[in-house]
C-alpha cells in the first residue's frame, strides 16, 4: 500500500516502530507499507494493529 506522500509513509514507520510493530516496510525496490497476518497471529494482535491503522489515521488524515 501507498500512503499519499513519502512523508507520510516515513511518518508511518516511525509511529509504528514506536508502537511496536516491526516489518511493515515495503519491498526495497517499491516502498510503500506492508501488512502481512499469517495464521500464526493472534486476534488480539490483529485488533491492536487495526486500533493503530485508525488512530494513525485520525491524526494523519489528509482529506481537505
Amino acid at each position: 500500500m501507498r500512503l499519499p506522500t513519502p512523508e507520510l509513509e516515513s511518518q508511518f514507520l516511525r509511529d509504528a516502530q514506536a508502537a511496536g510493530f516491526s516489518g511493515l516496510e515495503g519491498h526495497r525496490s517499491v516502498g510503500g507499507v506492508r501488512l502481512s497476518l499469517y495464521n500464526g497471529v493472534t486476534l488480539a494482535a490483529v485488533d491492536c494493529l487495526a486500533d493503530f491503522l485508525r488512530e494513525f489515521e485520525a491524526c494523519w488524515d489528509t482529506a481537505p
